[in-house]
């Protein structure tokens, strides 16, 4: 017989199981599936990637953005500096722009452009602008090792603006003695003229720097001894990585000897300097009238006055040259000496040492990269206007700005832009606006530039006033050259990481002071 007791024990003993199977589905039902994991983290990487690439996104709109505005801070500072330069500017000088336009493609089949974000075909420019501003300025450079002085001052100064040419693979300052007051630097030979676009090699050659003895930069037996295994890469880095400089150099000159004295290489006995600023490249020329340390950016003052360089230029010991045309005077005309004082100096992004010597080749870098630079000058109406004294009633008109169309501007030809050498606008079919055919000799190009460059050059001399001979006809040999109204820059800078593959351009127009117009 069946208790009541026994039908409960074993009514309890025939449901646990199935409470212990309730249990246990429950517990399954709180996990989840392989299913459900897999599109858990599917689900998940499409989150993570979707929010890399929005950080991505963000961070290159940021770099872009920094890229930008360190363009923009650097085209402003390099602006600040021209006008401020340009206020300064002497008529006691000349003014040179040298425009030249070179082929992307300028290395040769198979080499690389200068600028690979541009077709072959494309034309860079490496303009140059030469002048002379007065103001009291300093040097940065001295003679090796800084002395007690201060730095030598100068009251006028030669501007360059343009871009250099680098030798990133060049050797370094070497010291000679213990006590460090004598050592060699090293540069492009003399021979050569250095252009930003250069390939193949060069041999370097040495120059003196000396606080003892023999005075750097004029010392014979260095300037003309090639070293020995000094062979290096003269290819210049693509446009896009171009140094654009600003070489200021102090006309500076302390004692009494004559300019063409071979001991005026020291100014104020601690301020290393060169001969002039003139550069031709043959070394078979009387030694006064050219140098080669400017163009090698290690001084930044000269033993030149601007009273030297205008006689310099003007004369040869009693003769007068002329302005243009065939002379057997050495340096030539007028032309040809003031186009020797324009060429690409050297400078470095990176110093090939830390003596002062080779420091000095940073000096002067105002852009980090700049693949374009280009330089255009106008007239104002009325330029060159000048009574006849001949036939009062028909002066000489001088330069007519048609008022209803675009000013125009002048320099290398380049339709894109609408620029063209003065000579264009003044008669026949290229006439475009009425432009008298006064002044004159101002324009030129080279005689036979090399393949794939193309080059202008407008050559603003002393005569900026005097229009007329004696007998008041347009004086021819003098050759009236009054400076223009005003130039307009045009560059294109890159950031140094490269986040803008094109850089970016900028413009600027730069009115030249009225008193020396």
């Amino acid at each position: 017989m069946t208790t009541q007791a026994q039908k409960h024990a074993r009514s309890s003993a025939q449901a646990l199981p199935v409470r212990r199977h309730r249990l246990t589905s429950s517990r399954r039902r709180a996990g989840f599936t392989l299913t459900e994991l897999m599109v858990a983290v599917a689900v998940l990487v499409i989150v993570i990637i979707a929010t890399s690439k929005i950080f991505s996104t963000a961070g290159q709109i940021t770099g872009i953005g920094q890229a930008t505005q360190s363009m923009i801070q650097e085209a402003a500072a390099i602006e600040q500096q021209i006008r401020n330069d340009i206020a300064k500017l002497s008529n006691q000088g000349f003014f040179a722009i040298h425009c030249v336009s070179v082929r992307n493609d300028v290395k040769g089949a198979g080499q690389p452009l200068l600028n690979p974000n541009l077709p072959f075909d494309a034309l860079v420019r490496a303009d140059q602008l030469v002048f002379f501003a007065t103001g009291v300025e300093a040097s940065q450079t001295s003679r090796i090792t800084q002395y007690s002085s201060h730095k030598g001052e100068g009251t006028a100064s030669r501007i360059y603006y343009g871009h250099a040419f680098q030798l990133p693979a060049g050797k370094p300052y070497v010291a000679l003695n213990a006590a460090g007051d004598q050592g060699n630097a090293y540069d492009a030979p003399p021979n050569v003229a250095m252009v930003p676009w250069q390939t193949g090699t060069v041999t370097l050659y040495q120059t003196l720097f000396s606080t003892i003895g023999a005075q750097g930069p004029d010392d014979l037996v260095n300037i003309f001894t090639a070293t020995a295994n000094a062979v290096v890469s003269a290819d210049q880095p693509e446009a896009r990585r171009w140094l654009l400089t600003k070489q200021s150099v102090l006309l500076v000159d302390d004692d009494s000897q004559a300019p063409n004295t071979n001991a005026k290489t020291v100014y104020l006995g601690d301020n290393q300097t060169g001969r002039s600023i003139f550069f031709d490249g043959v070394a078979t020329h009387p030694r006064f009238g050219w140098t080669r340390e400017v163009r090698n950016g290690r001084v930044d003052a000269v033993a030149s006055q601007l009273s030297d360089i205008r006689n310099w230029i003007t004369h040869f010991n009693a003769a007068y040259r002329p302005w243009s045309g065939a002379t057997g005077l050495p340096g030539g005309n007028q032309r040809g000496c003031i186009i020797n004082a324009i060429y690409y100096p050297r400078a470095e992004r990176k110093a090939p040492s830390m003596h002062r010597v080779d420091q000095a080749l940073t000096n002067h870098v105002i852009g980090s990269a700049c693949s374009s630079f280009t330089v255009d000058w106008t007239y104002d109406d009325g330029v060159g206007f000048t009574p006849n004294p001949n036939v009062p009633a028909t002066p000489y008109l001088g330069v007519i700005v048609d008022r209803t169309r675009e000013h125009p501007w002048f320099g290398l030809a380049d339709a894109s832009r609408s620029v063209f050498p003065y000579s264009l606008w003044t008669g026949g079919a290229a006439t475009i606006l009425p432009i008298n055919t006064f002044p004159n000799n101002i324009e030129s190009a080279s005689a036979a530039p090399p393949a794939g460059v193309t080059d202008y050059y407008a050559l603003f001399g002393y005569n900026q006033t005097k229009a007329l001979d004696a007998s008041g006809n347009p004086d021819v040999s003098l050759a009236y050259t009054p400076f223009p109204s005003s130039i307009r820059i045009t560059m294109t800078l890159h950031d140094p990481d490269g986040k803008l593959e094109a850089g970016r351009q900028f413009q600027f127009v730069v009115d030249l002071p009225k008193q020396v117009r």
